[in-house]
């Protein structure tokens, strides 16, 4: 049951504790005997608290508390009683208590999630401090006088913003880091590490037909953030600040801010590569060297890795060029460290294949 005074709201459980379903169900025409129950003791509880609050002028929560709720057989009796620190806070906040109306309101319990956020509303503006909302990459997105505010603003849990950013270094929520300070940066150190679940490509892995995980893992299945040993990373022309490819083949996603409404943050994180498998007619599998795909601006745009491993760590040239073609020293198209390509024309290609089968 909900009670409203002057714009101060309680709450009074009862020990009826309903599903969704059930509680859904109440309103229905035709209920079980249990149900039914239940419904008939809320229209009582309706109709008396109505005349208990009728019958007290003026009228005083505490006196309604102490007539109506206490020893009630359907309400669920307070077991701690709230003690209040006198000299807790000795800062006026007054002046707040139409801005924040949790002030005024008087928590079911000590360990209930209002007073923790009563608690640290309390601080917050004893302290004159105010919420920031930050990406995991320091870039300052909002700033709030309260985490109402920001909830408000944002559409998120304004409840759960105060969670999060009672913690000293602020915390991870909705894709930002909520910190309570005056800071318009953010310290390195205090970011948020992403978890690598699992640094194995094993949708390529499965494609390629590779049933075991090599003891090497190959750089193409390798999706650890970590560079790999003798690695060097450029960005891709026309991406600049989005991706980057490195001489071994591999392509990052760097981390980011969307352009979405709540300007979600992304990870950095190693982008998954593929290759798109046929059968010739002989039955033999045949898979094209590895692609990525790529967007910017909305835009999509799949592309041959080893051409920009080529264009970026061995040699220049024309990539819109369809007749230049990349090809593997070794005859491995898995193969696309820098150190094993080479630039032919379409030309080479078809004299190669008509030695090869004279």
């Amino acid at each position: 049951m909900r009670l409203y005074e002057k714009g101060v709201r309680e709450y009074y459980p009862l020990i009826y504790d309903l599903s969704i379903q059930d509680y859904e169900k109440l309103s229905a025409s035709h209920i079980n005997a249990d149900l039914q129950k239940i419904r008939d003791d809320l229209e009582t509880i309706e109709v008396n608290a109505k005349k208990a609050v009728k019958e007290i002028k003026p009228f005083d929560i505490k006196i309604f508390e102490q007539n109506f709720i206490k020893n009630h057989p359907l309400f669920k009796q307070k077991k701690k009683k709230i003690v209040e620190e006198e000299n807790a806070f000795e800062f006026d906040f007054t002046p707040y208590e139409k801005r924040f109306r949790i002030l005024k309101e008087v928590p079911l319990s000590t360990d209930h999630i209002s007073a923790t956020y009563k608690k640290v509303i309390l601080g917050l503006i004893e302290e004159k401090r105010i919420g920031l909302a930050l990406t995991t990459d320091g870039k300052l997105v909002g700033q709030y006088e309260s985490m109402y505010q920001a909830g408000k603003v944002n559409g998120f849990n304004g409840r759960a913003i105060a969670a999060v950013a009672s913690d000293k270094k602020g915390y991870l929520f909705k894709g930002f880091v909520w910190q309570l300070s005056k800071r318009k940066t953010l310290k390195r150190d205090t970011l948020p590490l992403k978890e690598e679940k699992d640094i194995i490509n094993r949708s390529l892995m499965k494609k390629l037909a590779i049933k075991r995980t090599p003891k090497s893992l190959p750089a193409i299945l390798d999706l650890s953030v970590k560079t790999r040993p003798d690695e060097r990373w450029k960005d891709i022309p026309g991406y600049e600040g989005l991706y980057m490819v490195s001489s071994q083949g591999r392509v990052k996603a760097l981390k980011k801010v969307s352009d979405g409404k709540q300007h979600k943050w992304y990870p950095e994180r190693i982008k998954q590569l593929t290759v798109e498998v046929t059968e010739e007619p002989s039955g033999k599998i045949k898979t094209t060297t590895p692609l990525v795909t790529l967007c910017k601006d909305h835009n999509k745009k799949t592309v041959q890795v080893a051409r920009w491993v080529y264009f970026l760590f061995v040699d220049s040239f024309n990539i819109k060029d369809a007749t230049l073609r990349v090809y593997y020293k070794d005859g491995d198209n898995r193969n696309i460290d820098s150190g094993n390509l080479e630039l032919k024309n379409a030309a080479w290609s078809i004299n190669r294949m008509h030695r090869l089968h004279v």
